[in-house]
């Protein structure tokens, strides 16, 4: 495996997930070299950060890769209802539509999707792979030291415990909410929000026909425990139920399918726990998202509550903004001060996300202002002088506005597939921008002034302006004198006299006729 690491690259990104990948999409949409370290050997295959909004699938649609993520999402029908009750089974619940994003609002040519992480991670993996992104599994960052010019970077092999030194220019650490990167850069965590013990468990049970007329994609209970939620995996056979935990007490399979049970309502659907994960419930906001050459994305330098889905979005977002800024300071065409314009824009936008987490955006609230209502105000945006739109719910509320917002880079060659809107209405998949077209050659010349490198046709040698512009006016006073017509020469002897024409049959030459008599001999007999 190290035998392919080492070496340069022009970024290297810390963390193989949904950002990572995310990161190393985008840069490679505008051929910048990259390397993605990833820990474990495999993508992931557990169910998490369901909820696929409707400005990351726009981000989806300008990469091609819309298509794939809706087939493997949860049928939409279904995933436009919230369940609440006691438990899967209770005689008493409330089935309750959620609002539709991409329904209420036509400028959007996406939709929202429930499309569970394990499923979402293999086709980021398989476009980053095919994009020509090195993608280094079973490895891990060890170490970086970070210059002014460079960063070096030391990356472990797992299995042999081998290492090898990558230098790259960048390093990007979307090495989730355990970020080793940010531990090293000595950056602390802002707590927005209080913290609990939690356990993600999914199980198997035949639930389907028993709950034909209650699906929905997310089931809010009170048993086991009051905040308990169940994801729909498939709505089917396989579910992901998410309740407290007390790390004080032993946690087996009994305890694990006693807790499912009691989610389910009725002791003789059979059950099976299949696994399970610990994690906390918190809210958290990095003090800063980038210092010098490293930058950090995702959770690594947010963290919200599964309230909304709004964790995994955010980061996605995150890697879209940065992937161009630093492809044109790759490339040459920006500065550094550029990359430190993406804490500018994107620490307050996830701010405001992981303050919406802790309950303004739980279903069925509409996040509407949250996902698509971002307004940025750095270094890298001129202000037209217009005020934002006053909304009353900053995150359900959303009011199109034409004012320098997200994402909107400067204009250039680099950047034609993000120059146009968000993405195009015209369902190609595909950005309208387009890099300006070079004049012909022969309009091109070296002279000075605005209009460099464009030559009029009236200027060019032997040239003469179309006929319509020019300058003409009826004879008469005032006007232009009848030109008198040219003297013509008398007619004289010719200099040269005329050949007499030549009695007989013309004459052939030797080698034009051997063309015509061997075409004869290849042709067919002509009767």
């Amino acid at each position: 495996m190290l035998v392919r690491l080492g070496g340069a690259t022009d970024v290297l990104v810390a963390g193989g997930g949904p950002v990572g990948l995310a990161v190393a999409i985008g840069l490679r949409r505008f051929g910048v070299d990259c390397a993605v370290v990833e820990r474990h050997d495999s993508a992931l295959d557990f169910p998490k950060g369901r909820r696929v909004t409707v400005r990351t699938m726009e981000i989806l649609r300008q990469w091609g890769l819309e298509p794939a993520v809706a087939e493997v999402a949860l049928e939409r029908a279904e995933s436009l209802f919230a369940y609440r009750g006691a438990t899967l089974l209770a005689e008493d619940y409330v089935r309750q539509e959620v609002p539709d994003p991409g329904d209420r609002h036509p400028a959007s040519p996406t939709q929202e999707v429930i499309c569970s992480q394990e499923r979402l991670e293999p086709i980021l993996l398989e476009a980053a792979r095919a994009a020509g992104a090195r993608i280094w599994q079973g490895t891990e960052l060890a170490w970086f030291r970070a210059g002014e010019e460079s960063v070096e970077a030391g990356v472990v092999e797992r299995a042999s415990g081998e290492s090898r030194t990558v230098s790259c220019q960048w390093l990007v650490g979307a090495d989730g909410s355990q970020s080793r990167v940010r531990a090293e850069l000595g950056v602390d965590w802002a707590p927005v929000g209080p913290g609990g013990d939690r356990v993600s468990i999914l199980f198997w049970s035949p639930l389907k026909e028993r709950m034909a007329d209650r699906l929905a994609g997310a089931y809010y209970l009170s048993q086991p425990g009051p905040g308990t939620t169940v994801g729909a995996v498939d709505n089917a056979e396989h579910w992901l139920l998410l309740t407290e935990h007390d790390p004080t007490r032993p946690f087996d399979r009994r305890e694990a399918e006693r807790l499912v049970r009691a989610a389910v309502g009725d002791d003789e659907v059979p059950v099976e726990p299949l696994q399970w994960r610990f994690w906390r419930r918190q809210a958290a906001l990095a003090e800063r998202f980038a210092l010098g050459r490293v930058a950090l994305a995702g959770d690594a330098a947010h963290v919200t509550t599964p309230l909304g889905g709004l964790g995994m979005n955010c980061g996605v977002a995150d890697a879209h903004n940065l992937a161009w800024k630093l492809a044109m300071v790759v490339a040459g065409s920006g500065q550094g001060a550029l990359v430190a314009t993406y804490e500018e824009e994107r620490r307050p936008a996830a701010a405001a996300t992981v303050e919406a987490s802790l309950g303004a955006a739980r279903p069925p609230a509409p996040i509407d202002g949250i996902v698509l209502g971002a307004v940025y105000d750095s270094a890298a945006i001129t202000p037209d002088g217009t005020a934002p739109p006053a909304v009353e719910d900053p995150v359900g509320d959303y009011i199109p506005t034409a004012r320098p917002l997200n994402p909107r880079p400067p204009r250039g060659p680099l950047h034609a597939p993000l120059r146009a809107r968000r993405c195009d209405q015209l369902g190609t998949g595909r950005c309208r921008g387009r890099p300006p077209r070079r004049p012909p050659r022969h309009h091109r010349h070296r002279g000075p002034g605005l209009l460099r490198g464009l030559r009029p046709l009236e200027k060019r040698r032997g040239a003469r302006p179309p006929r319509r512009l020019r300058r003409s006016a009826p004879p008469g006073p005032g006007g232009p004198r009848p030109r008198a017509p040219r003297p013509r020469a008398p007619a004289g002897p010719r200099s040269r006299p005329r050949p007499e024409p030549l009695s007989g049959p013309a004459p052939v030459h030797p080698s034009t006729a051997d063309c015509r008599t061997r075409t004869r001999k290849r042709g067919p007999a002509l009767s």
